[in-house]
């Protein structure tokens, strides 16, 4: 088996670098660009760490105890936002893909194309987060001044471990829902998925909540830089996420002994779950494969009633127009992945939803306006960053899901300005509908002059944001890339995340001031005189977003005139 993986793994790479080094302008020009503002957020993430840092420890004296509790739970979503992730990719490269079809014509071992499949989605949707990791755990370890060797014990040691586990739970996860797909049907299967991720994010955050850690471990002070983990659940500590964060505690107070046992506890927990895909892999793998073929083959029964078909007659728009939009809803809906992964952002949004008003009630009676600026800003944090990731995700693959048959398009009588008017139209407004639902929801209790200025920002942020997310995707578009998650992975997704987050960071300064001013009238009984501030800021932000949506909107119909 060793050999056949290795001989996978050479040619994997091989082929990889055949296709992915370009030596022609666009690509240097690319490249060179990737490089300037990776570097530059590399830079700002080492030294936003630091900056978060110092906020927890001297600004609100929390303690480096709760510090590093909140990075166990920060690292807890992550590691769940990875199962997640690789369990939607993984059901494209594993079960979906024409390299998969041909490597199982092959006397090829179950276990050895899943292992080179999994480290092939696990390199490819991580490499970049890798980098990232260095850069904050550089930012970590030098305001603690730890010393060299823990930059490559915590990496390879803590990390890739933590990482690993999480990413093959999504594919475990994977199997199990193959097998009741099997038994009980799709539907069933959807319904079971949503219903557990509910339950797994409520159960953790009902036993961790952050506001419950404050007031737990406060009534200690100034003893609150000790180990703590007394007060909590004892099962809670042996979570990887925690196990990691006590490690980097452990670091801190030189506790060497603590580091071995929650190291080699990381170490095991990520070796018995990959024994345990291995072993899954060998003896399910394959049948799964024949599975997901069969269902694929009698999702549609005979017997059904055919629904009436929207697309026989035009929508309320003209002919031509009609059938655009129609062409962007089957786009849409032809792989499950995106409705899948559609499904998962509308639970976190309804669980936001649900949560929101005892935060509002949180904001009003928090002890000072600074902290009441911090609680709203952090909501506010929330849904621009949901409308980033949701138009990474479903925006940015919207051209390079034409495929290769986007030659038809380009051979057809449509105009391509329309064309890319439509495809920026209705990316826009699906995300101003679930955005300013929950501007709605979030400042439901809170005064009308936030309730005004959210919906405004969130406006001129989307049709900022919106359209400069399509116009990258349009020049790092990929038509023989099918997997939308890939795509919404790749290096020039990646680029326009980090471009997005510099003009999140850019709104969030010019409005912290005038929020901070409104709660400090507020908090004091006064009456709070920031219309005109508010008024200023609205009109550079809309004059930059104006200037997004007709740049990116020319440059898109440029890149879709060109010859792909």
């Amino acid at each position: 088996m060793i050999s056949e993986i290795f001989h996978l793994l050479y040619y994997k790479i091989k082929t990889l670098l055949y296709f992915q080094i370009e030596l022609n302008k666009t690509s240097i020009v690319k490249n060179i660009a990737s490089f300037f503002v990776y570097s530059f957020f590399l830079l700002a993430f080492y030294n936003g760490t630091q900056f978060a840092i110092d906020v927890v420890i001297v600004k609100y004296r929390l303690g480096l105890f709760i510090l590093h509790k909140f990075i166990g739970i920060g690292v807890f979503i992550f590691g769940m936002s990875v199962a997640v992730g690789n369990m939607i990719v993984s059901f494209s490269t594993l079960y979906k893909s024409a390299e998969i079809n041909f490597l199982f014509s092959k006397p090829i071992s179950s276990e050895s194309l899943f292992i080179v499949k999994f480290l092939d989605n696990f390199f490819y949707s991580s490499s970049t987060l890798f980098v990232f990791l260095i850069a904050g755990l550089s930012g970590y370890a030098n305001y603690f001044q730890l010393p060299l060797y823990f930059y490559a014990w915590s990496f390879f040691v803590l990390i890739i471990p933590y990482v690993i586990t999480f990413a093959l739970v999504g594919i475990l996860t994977l199997f199990g829902f193959i097998k009741i797909a099997d038994r009980f049907g799709v539907r069933v299967t959807i319904f079971i998925i949503g219903l557990l991720y509910i339950i797994a994010l409520s159960l953790f955050f009902k036993f961790s909540s952050p506001l419950v850690l404050i007031e737990r471990v406060l009534p200690y002070y100034p003893n609150i830089n000790i180990d703590l983990s007394f007060m909590f659940s004892p099962y809670l500590k042996y979570f990887p996420n925690f196990l990691l964060s006590d490690a980097l505690f452990a670091f801190i107070r030189n506790d060497f002994h603590k580091i071995i046992i929650n190291s080699s506890l990381i170490i095991l927990i990520s070796s018995f779950v990959f024994t345990l895909a291995v072993y899954i892999s060998n003896r399910f793998y394959y049948r799964s494969f024949l599975k997901v073929i069969e269902l694929r083959l009698t999702k549609s029964t005979p017997n059904r009633i055919p629904l009436k078909n929207i697309f026989d007659k035009n929508l309320w728009f003209s002919s031509s127009l009609s059938s655009l939009i129609k062409k962007e809803i089957v786009l849409f809906v032809r792989e499950p992945s995106q409705v899948i992964h559609f499904s998962v952002m509308m639970i976190l949004i309804v669980l936001f939803i649900s949560g929101i008003r005892s935060t509002q009630v949180i904001i009003l009676k928090a002890a000072s306006p600074e902290l009441q600026t911090i609680i709203y800003m952090a909501i506010l944090v929330f849904i621009l960053f949901m409308l980033i990731a949701f138009s990474l995700r479903f925006v940015f693959p919207m051209m390079s899901l034409e495929g290769e048959n986007f030659w038809r398009i380009r051979s057809a009588p449509i105009d391509i300005k329309k064309l890319v008017f439509i495809k920026m139209l209705i990316a826009l407004v699906i995300n101003l509908f679930i955005g300013i639902i929950l501007i709605i929801f979030s400042h439901s209790i809170l005064h009308s002059i936030l309730v005004t200025q959210a919906l405004i920002t969130f406006v001129i942020f989307s049709m900022t944001i919106v359209p400069l997310i399509f116009m990258m995707g349009s020049f790092f578009s990929n038509m023989k890339e099918k997997n939308p998650i890939r795509i919404s992975s790749s290096q020039g997704a990646t680029v326009s995340f980090l471009v997005s987050i510099l003009y999140l960071t850019t709104v969030l300064g010019l409005m912290y001031y005038p929020i901070n001013e409104y709660f400090n009238a507020r908090f004091f009984g006064k009456i709070p005189m920031v219309e005109n501030i508010f008024s200023r800021i609205n009109i550079v932000l809309g004059v930059v977003g104006l200037f997004s949506v007709i740049l990116s909107y020319l440059i898109s119909v440029k890149q879709f005139k060109k010859d792909i």
